[in-house]
C-alpha cells in the first residue's frame, strides 16, 4: 500500500499533522522536564557540596576556638596556680629592693616581654625612678626619672589606671595628647600596671614587646602590680616597726639593746677579717644641774639636740646610740 502524502485523502492528512504536532510537543516537553530536573539535581548536588565546604570551614573554626579556650584556660591556670608562690616570694623578704627583681621573674614568665620595666616613686611623691628593668642598654639605666604626668608611664602613675597599646592609642585621638609616644625613645610601654597603696601611687610596671598575649593580660598584670605594692608597703612597715622598736624615742639613735646586738656581731667580724673597730663613749657633763635648774622639758631638749648633732656627724657605716640616761656611745 502507498502511504505517501499523495496516496492519503484529504481526511487522514488532517488528522496526521496534528498528531505529529502533539507528538512532537510532548518530546519537547519531556526534553525540557528532564534539563531541569538534571539542572536542579546540579543545584543540588552544587548546594550541598558548598554546604560540604561550609561545615568543613564551620568546624575548623570551631576546633581552633576550642583551641584557643584550652588555651586560654590552660595559661589563666597556670596564672592562678602560681600566684600563690609569688605572693610568699614576695612576702618572705624584708628589703625593699629585692622585690622588684622578683616581679621581673614572674612577669616574664608569664608575657615572655623583650623589655620589663619596674618604676618607683620617689620621695617627693612627683616623679619616678627606675629600679629594675629587662632590656634596657646600660646607658639609659643610669638616667630615666618620669615626672607624673608626662608619657604613657606617667599617665598610667598620675590616673592609676591599667592601660594596654589600644587603650593608649584612643586616649590620645579623644584627648589629642602625647600617649602615642614615650618619655624615652627607648621605652616600650605597650602594658602599663600603677601599684597603689592607700591611693598613693608607689610604682609602675611596664611591659613592651610582648610575645605572649593572654585574652585577660590588663587583669593578670593588676593582680601582680597589687601584690607588689602589698608587699612594699609591708616592707616599709616592717621596716618603720623594726626601726622604732631599735630606736631611741627621744633622740632618734639606736637603744642600748641594738647597740649592744651589733656591737657582738661587729667584734665577731673582726675576729675573722682583720679591721679596724673603734668605741668612742661620751657623757653630757653636768646633766643632771642643768635639768634640775631648767626642767625636764629643756633637758629632754639637750638630749634631742646632741642626737641630731650624732646622726649628722656620723658616717652611714657608723652607728650611734643612746646607753643611758645621758650617756652616748659611737661604734
Amino acid at each position: 500500500m502507498d502511504l505517501t502524502a499523495d496516496s492519503l485523502s484529504p481526511l487522514a492528512a488532517a488528522l496526521l499533522v496534528p498528531s505529529v504536532v502533539a507528538i512532537v510537543a510532548l518530546l519537547t516537553g519531556w526534553l525540557v522536564g528532564r534539563i531541569q530536573v538534571m539542572r536542579r539535581a546540579q543545584v543540588s548536588a552544587a548546594s550541598a557540596s558548598h554546604e560540604s565546604r561550609d561545615k568543613e570551614v564551620e568546624t575548623r573554626d570551631m576546633r581552633k576556638t576550642v583551641y584557643l579556650l584550652q588555651n586560654e584556660n590552660t595559661k589563666l591556670s597556670t596564672f592562678l596556680m602560681t600566684l600563690p608562690d609569688l605572693a610568699r616570694q614576695l612576702n618572705s623578704n624584708d628589703e625593699k629592693r629585692k622585690i622588684p627583681r622578683i616581679l621581673i621573674s614572674f612577669i616574664d614568665q608569664l608575657f615572655d616581654a623583650e623589655q620589663v620595666l619596674i618604676f618607683l616613686t620617689t620621695l617627693d611623691g612627683k616623679h619616678l625612678t627606675l629600679t629594675a628593668e629587662k632590656g634596657l642598654p646600660e646607658t639609659v639605666r643610669s638616667a630615666s626619672i618620669v615626672p607624673f604626668g608626662k608619657g604613657r608611664l606617667g599617665w598610667v602613675a598620675w590616673h592609676q589606671i591599667t592601660m594596654d597599646e589600644n587603650d593608649f592609642l584612643q586616649k590620645s585621638r579623644v584627648e589629642r595628647g602625647e600617649l602615642n609616644t614615650e618619655i624615652h625613645p627607648l621605652f616600650r610601654t605597650e602594658l602599663c600596671a600603677p601599684m597603689v597603696s592607700k591611693g598613693q601611687t608607689i610604682g609602675v610596671i611596664s611591659l613592651g614587646g610582648l610575645l605572649r598575649r593572654p585574652k585577660n593580660e590588663k587583669n593578670m598584670l593588676k593582680m601582680v602590680a597589687d601584690l607588689g605594692s602589698i608587699a612594699i608597703q609591708n616592707t616599709l612597715l616592717f621596716n618603720q616597726i623594726q626601726e622604732s622598736a631599735n630606736s631611741d624615742g627621744l633622740t632618734g639613735l639606736s637603744n642600748k639593746s641594738y647597740f649592744m646586738t651589733r656591737l657582738a656581731l661587729e667584734i665577731a667580724k673582726t675576729e675573722k677579717e682583720p679591721q679596724v673597730l673603734s668605741l668612742f663613749i661620751f657623757d653630757i657633763d653636768h646633766f643632771k644641774n642643768y635639768n634640775d635648774t631648767n626642767g625636764h622639758p629643756a633637758g629632754d631638749e639637750a638630749l634631742k639636740i646632741t642626737g641630731r648633732v650624732l646622726r649628722e656627724s656620723i658616717r652611714r657605716e657608723d652607728l650611734a646610740a643612746r646607753y643611758g640616761g645621758e650617756e652616748f656611745v659611737v661604734l
